[in-house]
């Protein structure tokens, strides 16, 4: 089927045709409500990550939606999808402020470059000649023996 002819239809109707078999609906329906998402996602903020970790959170709360709506229950699939993302959005930044998380959001990267010299933090401790196991111990021995 044309894109066109999916704009006549209703979520519901396309959220059943998908089930019926359309694949290629899961990509038209993720496209129709990424400004959902995006607009969910600018609303909050992520300790330790960027927008675009809130948009992805959004989309895996989108594509939930889209699994689980069910027609039977009197809610349209867009009030359905707008609270699917909201808590996916709400549960990621309510994760990322626990304790047990901290370590992974403060992290200082290997490859970050140093204020001072330039020199990535990696680069640095690969200069130093005490990275090597058989200095160090030379090194030790030397120290002993003084």
């Amino acid at each position: 089927m044309p894109v066109d002819s999916y704009a006549q239809m209703s979520d519901e109707e396309l959220i059943r045709s998908l089930r019926n078999g359309n694949t290629e609906l899961m990509d038209y329906i993720l496209d129709k409500y990424k400004f959902l998402v995006r607009k969910r996602a600018n609303a909050m903020f992520l300790i330790g990550g960027e927008n675009e970790d809130l948009i992805q959170e959004g989309m895996i709360g989108l594509f939930k939606a889209i699994r689980d709506f069910r027609e039977d229950k009197e809610s349209s699939f867009a009030h359905f999808a707008d609270l699917c993302v909201s808590r996916q959005i709400f549960n990621a930044v309510e994760a990322s402020q626990r304790k047990k998380h901290q370590p992974l959001n403060s992290y200082v990267s290997l490859n970050a470059e140093g204020k001072e010299s330039g020199a990535t933090i990696l680069d640095m401790l690969m200069s130093m000649d005490s990275a090597n196991p058989e200095q160090l111990i030379i090194d030790k021995e030397n120290a002993a023996a003084m």
